[in-house]
């Protein structure tokens, strides 16, 4: 009996959090940033990684919010862990380039390999360019 109700609840927390992702899109494309975050700082709390990666892209160009790119770099780097190699790519060009973060080619190319690995081309393409430079 626990087992179904603990199924029950994570299906509910997700459609929850999924609308919540949705409600964020829709406030966003409305011009209010105040409710996107709100909703996609749930949704992301929720674990839902695009509501992460979206929270994200706001700090980093500062849409609605005070600019803060290390935390959008954060939030990136959660979605990567979560293997999404289009995150792990914004995370490497951080380091590849010194984004808000000191450059790091070593790190760079971890990142890279790491998008690669979750299946983004532009990260394989990028990895063995700076693998070929070393």
């Amino acid at each position: 009996m626990k087992k179904i109700l603990l199924i029950a609840y994570l299906f509910f927390s997700l459609d929850i959090s999924a609308d919540q992702l949705h409600e964020g899109v829709i406030a966003f494309e409305k011009g209010n940033l105040d409710d996107a975050k709100k909703n996609w700082t749930k949704a992301c709390n929720n674990g839902v990684m695009e509501a992460c990666d979206k929270l994200g892209a706001i700090y980093y160009f500062g849409y609605g919010v005070e600019q803060n790119q290390l935390k959008a770099k954060d939030l990136y780097q959660k979605v990567c862990d979560a293997g999404k190699g289009e995150d792990c790519m914004k995370v490497a060009k951080m380091y590849d380039y010194g984004y808000t973060v000191k450059e790091d080619k070593s790190k760079a190319l971890q990142y890279y390999k790491q998008a690669c690995d979750d299946g983004f081309e532009g990260g394989c393409q990028r990895y063995y360019a700076l693998m070929r430079k070393e």
